[in-house]
C-alpha cells in the first residue's frame, strides 16, 4: 500500500546561495574518501588505490586495485588504511611513502570504517564479521562483544561510542569499555555524525518509507525523522555545524532544520554521485568536500542571503490536513487572518524544493471575524496526475 506523508509550512521569505566549486585531485577518479594531514598534505581513498598530493603534484599508488576506504597518517612516514572488496586480501595495511611498500597488520573482510577515537586515543576499525580496537594501529585485537556483527559505521562524542552493526544500533557510554544495544525498533543506518553539542545525524539509506535524515539527541536511543528522501548516502557537517546530505545520482544539499528546507549545491558540481561528505580542515574557512564518482570537489564561500526585497507577512494562520500519512487523497485546511475575499492557490512542493503540483483553493470568508478559511482536497498526484512516490 503507497503511503504519502504531508509536511505543511508557510513560506514566509526565500533565499539564494551564493558558492563556488573547486576540484581536489583528478576528475576521473571515483573517490571514496578524503583525508588531510599536515605531513602528507591532501589524500585521496579511490575505488583502485590511493593518490597523495605531493608538491601539487598527485602520486598514485594501489595494492592489488584493492579499493582503499579511508586512510590516516600513524607517523611522518606512514599511512594507516583499510581495503578491500571482499576478497582473501582484505583488511588493515601500513603503507611506507619512503619504501612505498605495502604491509598486512591484520585481515578484515569487507573493512568497511577506520576511526581514531582522540577520546581515548584508540583506534577503531568495523568489518562485516566485527570490531577491531588498537592503541597504536599495529596491535589489534577483536572486541568479544560484536563478534560476528556487520559493524557498518562508527561516530563518537566525548565518551559517547556509537556503532550501527546488524542493522541496529549499538551505544557504548564509557568510551568502549562497555556495550549495549539501544531500544528495539532503531533505524537502518549507513552513516554518522555527531554535531558539537552531541546531536546524531544518520543516514537511512535505500528506498524504502524510512529512508532519509534522521537524528537522536540521546545517543541513539530515541530518532526524529529530520526528512525523507530516498538514495542518500552521506551525511556531513562543516566546522560551524551546517549539515550537508548527498544522494546516489542528485548531487549535495544543506538541510536548513529550523526552515525545514533543503538547499542544493549542485551548479558546478561536475558529478551528482556522492560517495562522503566531510570538510578540510587545512582550509581556513567554511568549507565541505564532495567525494563523487568523478573526483573530489571542496565547496566554499556558501553563505545564505535574503532575495526577497519584501519578505511576505503571514500572521495567525492555521494550516493541518487529515489523513496523514494518507493513500489516496488528503484534505488540506488553513484560515489567514485577512480581509482578502480572493480565491488561493496551495502550491505543493516536495523536500527538495520542487513543485509537485498547484491546487486551487476555495475561500470561504467568516464575515464576522474577517477570517478566510480555505479547503483543497488532494488525491496525491503531479501536475501531469501521476501519483508522486511514496514516503
Amino acid at each position: 500500500m503507497k503511503k504519502v506523508f504531508l509536511i505543511l509550512f508557510v513560506l514566509i521569505s526565500s533565499f539564494s546561495f551564493a558558492y563556488d566549486w573547486d576540484s581536489i585531485g583528478p576528475a576521473d577518479v571515483n573517490v571514496l574518501n578524503f583525508y588531510f594531514d599536515e605531513d602528507f598534505t591532501e589524500i585521496l581513498c579511490a575505488d583502485n588505490g590511493f593518490l597523495i598530493n605531493t608538491a601539487n603534484e598527485w602520486i598514485f599508488y594501489s595494492y592489488g586495485e584493492f579499493p582503499v576506504r579511508e586512510i590516516m597518517a600513524l607517523d611522518s612516514e606512514t599511512l594507516l588504511l583499510i581495503m578491500g572488496n571482499g576478497s582473501w586480501s582484505d583488511g588493515i595495511y601500513t603503507f611506507n611513502v619512503n619504501s612505498q611498500e605495502f604491509n598486512v597488520v591484520e585481515w578484515a573482510v569487507w573493512p568497511h570504517f577506520l576511526i581514531f577515537c582522540e577520546t581515548n586515543t584508540t583506534f577503531y576499525v568495523g568489518h562485516q564479521y566485527g570490531l577491531l580496537e588498537s592503541a597504536d594501529g599495529l596491535n589489534w585485537s577483536e572486541i568479544g562483544y560484536f563478534n560476528q556483527k556487520d559493524c557498518v559505521v562508527m561516530a563518537y562524542y566525548e565518551n559517547h561510542l556509537v556503532i550501527s552493526a546488524d542493522s541496529e544500533i549499538h551505544y557504548s557510554p564509557d568510551m568502549g569499555v562497555s556495550w549495549s544495544l539501544v531500544q528495539a525498533g532503531s533505524p537502518i543506518i549507513s552513516d554518522l555524525v555527531f554535531d558539537d553539542v552531541g546531536t546524531l545525524f544518520g543516514i537511512f539509506p535505500g528506498i524504502s518509507y524510512s529512508s532519509g535524515l534522521w537524528s537522536s539527541n540521546d545517543f541513539g536511543d530515541i530518532w526524529n525523522v529530520e526528512f525523507w528522501d530516498m538514495y542518500l548516502t552521506s551525511v556531513g557537517l562543516d566546522v560551524a555545524d551546517n549539515i550537508f546530505v548527498g544522494w546516489e545520482n542528485e548531487g549535495i544539499a544543506m538541510w536548513l532544520p529550523d526552515t525545514q528546507e533543503l538547499n542544493f549545491f549542485n551548479d558546478g558540481l561536475s558529478c551528482l554521485n556522492v560517495n562522503k561528505l566531510t570538510y578540510h580542515p587545512g582550509i581556513d574557512c567554511l568549507n565541505i568536500v564532495c567525494c563523487t564518482q568523478n573526483g573530489a570537489h571542496l565547496l566554499t564561500n556558501y553563505e545564505e542571503i535574503n532575495t526577497d526585497n519584501e519578505p511576505l507577512s503571514v500572521s495567525n494562520y492555521q494550516l493541518s490536513n487529515y489523513p496523514n500519512p494518507f493513500n489516496p487523497s488528503t484534505t488540506i485546511n488553513f484560515a489567514l487572518n485577512t480581509e482578502n475575499t480572493e480565491n488561493a492557490e496551495l502550491v505543493i512542493y516536495n523536500i527538495k524544493g520542487q513543485k509537485v503540483k498547484t491546487l486551487e483553493c476555495i475561500n470561504r470568508v467568516n464575515a464576522k471575524t474577517t477570517r478566510s478559511f480555505y479547503s483543497i482536497t488532494w488525491n496525491g498526484t503531479d501536475e501531469n496526475n501521476k501519483p508522486v512516490s511514496s514516503g
